[in-house]
């Protein structure tokens, strides 16, 4: 799935978003994965409204938060 998302002449919405993660992370985009679960982590997402949400999809940091035990 993911090589027909990343190497089709004709590129799908997923791929582009994962491209964007990629950049935006600076990191291979098969650490996509890993990159987000590390994101998501956060405690600053327990309680994530909508204004919030959308500032992160904009490229925003969290400022608030901690990384949860474990990770």
């Amino acid at each position: 799935m993911e090589f027909r998302q990343l190497h089709n002449a004709s590129p799908t919405l997923i791929s582009t978003l994962r491209r964007a993660f990629a950049n935006k992370m600076q990191c291979h985009i098969a650490h996509n994965t890993s990159k987000m679960w590390e994101l998501l982590s956060s405690t600053a997402f327990d309680r994530l409204g909508e204004v919030e949400m959308g500032r992160v999809v904009g490229g925003e940091s969290l400022v608030q938060g901690m990384k949860r035990v474990g990770y």
